[in-house]
Formats: structure tokens, C-alpha cells, sequence
């Protein structure tokens, strides 16, 4: 993204949260190693006195540090390669509902799914990637609210009783369809 785009020098900070494994768990250590390295060339590459453009923390933030972090958010990139990163989408979500802000979401998460106002990548694909970050970094305040409210309506609409009952009719159906096939 800098190197494409050297305007945004100084404008742009990523703040990565990779949390290290517990110790001893060696299958982690090298891509622990790899991220600390890629880190490290990026700030040094791009970086200045003043101005690191990868922020990255080794630990788990507790709630207030997260929240603070997506509140201070203009984009949330979530590059899951398979289903999960839901719960921090919604988040994010929540925290930013009535503010500017930006989802950046793999195609892959299953939020996907219900964050359709989400920018929606394929995080295989690098020009894909490249794409979702400059929609939203362009995307003009008033397109980011109106996303931003929409996806908060979705998933206000969409709560625990909302999930426990589309599982007891599942269930039921479930049910009638194993009653009518003994039959």
C-alpha cells in the first residue's frame, strides 16, 4: 500500500494484534518470527522519526483497549483466510454505529454473509486486497455512515434470541424431516 501509494505517508497506521502462542508451542514460533521481521522492514523502509507505519502488539487487548482502538478506527481489515473473526466485526461495528468508519472483511468470514455493506475481499487475491483498502480509504464520510447504520440495524436485528430461535426451528424441521422420512 506505500509503496503504491506514497501520499499516504504519515497518514496511515496499522495496528496489528497477532498474539503469540504459549510457550513451547513451536508450529507458532517461526510465523511469530516472520511477522516480527516483515514488521520491522516495513518501519524501516517507510518509517520516519516521527512515524512508524506498523504498530504491532505480541498480547491480547482487554475490552476497553479494543473498544478504544475501534473507536479511533477509520478501517477495520479482518484478511481471515477461513470462517471465524465474526465477534470483532460486530464489534466493531457496534462501537462505530453512528460514526465514519470502514469494514474491510474476507469474503471468507461468516460474517460476510450478514455485512454485506462490508468492502468485501477475497485476502488470496493481493490486487483484491489492494482494491478493498483504496474503496475504503476514497469512500467519501457520509457512504461510510450510511454503511456503518445499515450493517449496525443488521446486527442489532439479528441478536442471541434471534439465533436461538432460527435454531429451534431448525430443530423442528429438523425433527419433521426425520419423522417423515421413518414414516
Amino acid at each position: 500500500l506505500l509503496a503504491r501509494n506514497p501520499a499516504i505517508k504519515e497518514q496511515v497506521t496499522l495496528f496489528v494484534v497477532a498474539v503469540e502462542p504459549a510457550e513451547g508451542n513451536t508450529a507458532y514460533d517461526l510465523l511469530q518470527e516472520k511477522i516480527h521481521q516483515q514488521v520491522g522492514e516495513i518501519n524501516g523502509r517507510y518509517g520516519t522519526l516521527s512515524w512508524q507505519p506498523v504498530l504491532y502488539s505480541g498480547r491480547a487487548l482487554n475490552f476497553e483497549e479494543m473498544i478504544s482502538w475501534f473507536y479511533a478506527a477509520d478501517i477495520m481489515w479482518v484478511p481471515s483466510l477461513r470462517d471465524g473473526m465474526n465477534i470483532i466485526c460486530k464489534e466493531f461495528i457496534a462501537t462505530k454505529h453512528d460514526k465514519e468508519g470502514v469494514l474491510v472483511l474476507s469474503e471468507f468470514a461468516g460474517a460476510a454473509v450478514e455485512l454485506e455493506d462490508a468492502v468485501l475481499v477475497n485476502p488470496y487475491s493481493p490486487s483484491g486486497m489492494d482494491s478493498g483498502m483504496d474503496i475504503a480509504l476514497s469512500m467519501p464520510a457520509r457512504e461510510q455512515k450510511e454503511r456503518q447504520k445499515r450493517m449496525f440495524n443488521n446486527i442489532k436485528s439479528s441478536d442471541i434470541t434471534v439465533w436461538s430461535r432460527q435454531l429451534d426451528l431448525f430443530h423442528c424441521m429438523e425433527s419433521d424431516v426425520l419423522s417423515e422420512d421413518v414414516i
